[in-house]
């Protein structure tokens, strides 16, 4: 933290924006963050560190419009999809980074489907 600096209360309501390559335009949201640790493995890392770990991730969801403006919908990614770098859209398929518990990365492909694809 620096000091002097405040750390506000709120999260503003989106924290990047990227089009797809269809012209489709991807905002994305800010959401509530999920513990990755528990306190004590929190405090054991800041021992063994001597710096307070990242100890929450914020998963991924998305506005997307037409390129008209139009509102499409809700993307919710995947818990381990990441948002750098920017992933790569075309059609109903998304490319982007994922990492392992080594935090090795690779690149996945993902389908987007509707609520009601998933239904039947």
């Amino acid at each position: 933290m620096v000091p002097g600096l405040a750390i506000p209360d709120t999260k503003p309501p989106f924290q990047d924006v990227f089009a797809g390559v269809d012209g489709t335009v991807w905002v994305v949201l800010h959401q509530p963050g999920v513990p990755t640790m528990t306190d004590a493995a929190v405090r054991e890392e800041e021992r063994r560190t001597g710096r307070v770990p990242l100890s929450y991730r914020e998963p991924l969801a998305f506005d997307v419009f037409r390129s008209d403006g139009t509102y499409l919908g809700l993307v919710r990614a995947p818990f381990e999809l990441r948002g750098s770098p920017t992933p790569v859209v075309r059609g109903d398929r998304l490319w982007g980074v994922v990492r392992d518990e080594l935090d090795v990365a690779s690149i996945v492909r993902f389908r987007i489907v509707s609520p009601t694809e998933t239904e039947e």
